[in-house]
């Protein structure tokens, strides 16, 4: 049932998403000089392919993504046992208490989108207010992640994994952003590419930390594991990473 409704209402919003977008979209008709210049695009998206694949700044900011999913793919798919098996709380209240921390960082999307927005409103350069952002965001994630093995009850140990996602909504205003201001007619081409890369945790992460957790009886492994990729990639986004346009 869960899959069907779940599933269902994804449907219904992606005809909604395409009737309400498909509205904004204004059509011109095409003119003899519009259609002789498609091949000068054409050859110029090609040579910014190459300088696209060799750019340190978007390797940066897809290592970036690769260390944040990293954090909340163990979230998403171990808090629920985490919550059960350590603190003792049975499978229902495991789901109840499994929600809250997502939406502690829906919470806190808003707060440090909104703080992001006005850093960068007072002149603060957008390279800088991107890194501190992203700083804010691992370097939270990553303390509170760290505690949550140590949370000797059920309502501390929500409150460590809480506070760690609502620390990490603040690299949705770091890394995240950047990759739309290293761009304008490449965003989706940047974001592809960073999103791609971004998401293997799910393949890695997820049966990595079971194993750990099977080898040694604790979370505590793949917690540190979890900091350790988080801040490796902090450290890659704040030497390369940059929120300049480098692709026109």
């Amino acid at each position: 049932a869960v899959f069907y409704v779940f599933g269902g209402l994804g449907f219904v919003w992606g005809l909604l998403w395409i009737v309400i977008t498909g509205k904004g979209i204004q059509r011109k008709p095409s003119t003899s000089g519009q259609e002789s210049s498609r091949p000068k695009r054409a050859a110029g998206a090609r040579a910014s392919l190459q300088r696209f694949l060799t750019h340190p700044a978007l390797w940066a900011a897809a290592v970036a993504k690769f260390g944040l999913n990293w954090i909340v793919y163990v979230f998403i798919a171990w808090l629920p046992s985490y919550y059960s098996a350590t603190q003792g709380a049975a499978i229902t209240t495991s789901a109840v208490l499994s929600a809250l921390p997502w939406i502690s960082m829906t919470l806190m999307l808003h707060m440090s989108a909104l703080r992001a927005d006005r850093m960068l409103v007072s002149g603060i350069d957008p390279t800088l207010v991107r890194k501190i952002m992203q700083s804010i965001g691992i370097g939270g994630g990553v303390v509170f992640l760290l505690l949550a093995p140590f949370a000797t009850s059920p309502l501390l140990a929500v409150t460590f994994t809480c506070a760690a996602t609502g620390f990490l909504a603040f690299c949705f205003s770091g890394a995240d952003a950047a990759m739309l201001d290293m761009a304008v007619r490449y965003r989706g081409l940047v974001g592809g590419f960073a999103n791609a890369l971004g998401n293997f945790p799910g393949i890695i992460a997820i049966p990595l930390i079971g194993w750990s957790i099977d080898a040694t009886g604790s979370y505590s492994a793949g917690f540190v594991c979890s900091a350790v990729v988080g801040l490796a990639s902090l450290g890659m986004w704040l030497r390369y990473g940059t929120a300049k346009q480098i692709f026109e």
